[in-house]
């Protein structure tokens, strides 16, 4: 199959348009991975419970009991669905939604001390998993912490694949199959002149000298179209000219093989009787058989140059 100009040329745009559907899927892979949109709707969302938990019925937090203050924690754990911590001046933990969680970084804890209002702010855990998480200074040198896993790929492609996801795989699909439809139409395209010159020649192998080529097209293929019918005029002027050539040919080896039968006749059934008369028979016979060697030899010359065999030397005249 590969063996066909028309096979080639459609695989090769075939492999063209995956290429670039697969670098397409690279690119949006890369996006998702390192979209900084997603990383700023988590922090926006982190940040819209930190008025709900900093403030509880008019009083600050800081100011509730241990029980409160965690009943407050876990209620923001219901709102959110993450993780929310508060921090002592000291850096100590007050109460955490998640105790069981891995160890909140003591850097994490004085960036968040450190900063008067509101601080974005990122850390790695122990596995190696990426955290976000957006602390807000309160009274006293405290601090709230709420903080979630910076989204990943899968998480992306589970909240955008109804949305954005599987319209752009069914659009990826549609474009893989009008590409495969568009490869087939080009290939064609291209090799159907080509399909025409083949026809053409195989025309003229077979004797059929009247086949003109349509030299429009484009350029490569109007050029070869060109030289194919000047190549059509040229054998047939050779087959012209060989034919008269063989005509004259067996014009000139006719005319000396004739007197040389009349006159063998002639001898044979006694017809040139006397002396002289068969001498002169035998004379005719004799220049006749000469110039019938000349004729064959210069034919033998011919077929020589025409196969290269004898070199000439050019001298000036």
């Amino acid at each position: 199959m590969l063996r066909s100009l028309r096979a080639r040329l459609f695989l090769s745009y075939l492999l063209i348009a995956g290429l670039m559907l697969v670098l397409i899927a690279l690119g949006l892979w890369v996006l998702l991975r390192n979209n900084p949109l997603a990383e700023q709707v988590t922090y926006r969302r982190l940040e819209l419970g930190l008025p709900f938990i900093s403030r509880r019925q008019g009083r600050s937090i800081i100011e509730m009991g241990p029980q409160e203050l965690d009943q407050a924690v876990a209620r923001l754990e219901q709102v959110l669905g993450e993780r929310v911590l508060l921090l002592d001046p000291g850096g100590q933990i007050l109460s955490e939604s998640r105790p069981g969680s891995s160890p909140f970084p003591p850097r994490a804890i004085r960036e968040a001390l450190q900063q008067p209002g509101t601080f974005r702010g990122r850390f790695l855990d122990a596995e190696g998993t990426q955290w976000l998480f957006v602390s807000q200074g309160l009274e006293q040198g405290y601090a709230l912490v709420v903080t979630a896993q910076r989204p990943s790929v899968r998480v992306l492609g589970l909240l955008l694949g109804d949305d954005f996801l599987r319209p752009l795989l069914q659009a990826g699909f549609a474009a893989l199959a009008l590409s495969i439809l568009l490869s087939f139409g080009i290939a064609r395209w291209i090799t159907r002149p080509l399909d025409r010159i083949a026809q053409a020649a195989r025309a003229v192998a077979a004797g059929e000298y009247n086949r003109d080529l349509n030299t429009s097209g484009p350029r490569e293929v109007e050029s070869l179209a060109i030289a194919f019918n000047e190549m059509i005029h040229q054998v047939e002027g050779g087959q012209k000219i060989q034919r008269d050539f063989v005509a004259n040919v067996s014009h000139e080896l006719k005319t000396p093989l004739t007197s040389i039968q009349g006159f063998a006749q002639a001898i044979v059934d006694g017809t040139a009787g006397d002396t002289a008369s068969k001498q002169h028979a035998a004379q005719v016979i004799y220049d006749e058989s000469d110039r019938l060697r000349r004729l064959v030899e210069e034919l033998l010359d011919l077929a020589r140059i025409d196969a290269g065999q004898i070199d000439f030397r050019r001298d000036r005249v």
